[in-house]
């Protein structure tokens, strides 16, 4: 998949395009979007630069949910079609739409929809009872 992949705190720079980072598995509670369209907001930003800092150290470089592991894919606002979903979830139609504005925090993640949020409910995707 093509992911803007953030290497380190820093300007710009520490951003690289990658057309080969790999998709994630879909874990539990999870379901997979394709992301059609992706928005850039403040908290990209700030991440990126470390302007964050850390409880006790307010000057220290850090994200917006504290110490980064780098690589990080960011994007939390974005709106696409659910592609994969968990074993214990159930889809009503194939290729339902999705908006989120989770955040992702791991080198492997991209953005889902998680259980019961807004997108999740909107595109038809819920928990199997």
């Amino acid at each position: 998949m093509t992911a803007a992949v953030l290497r380190r705190h820093g300007g710009p720079d520490a951003l690289e395009v990658r057309d080969d980072w790999p998709v994630p598995s879909v874990g539990p509670g999870q379901v997979l979007v394709r992301v059609g369209a992706a928005a850039l907001n403040n908290t990209d930003i700030w991440t990126r630069e470390g302007a964050y800092g850390l409880p006790g150290d307010p000057d220290a470089q850090a994200g917006w949910r504290g110490a980064i592991d780098f690589p990080l894919v960011q994007g939390g606002d974005i709106a696409g079609t659910v592609e994969a979903v968990a074993p214990t979830w159930t889809v009503r139609g194939s290729g339902a739409g999705c908006w989120s504005i989770l955040r992702s925090t791991t080198a492997r993640a991209t953005t889902r929809c998680r259980s019961g949020c807004s997108a999740a409910r909107r595109t038809g995707v819920s928990p199997r009872m």
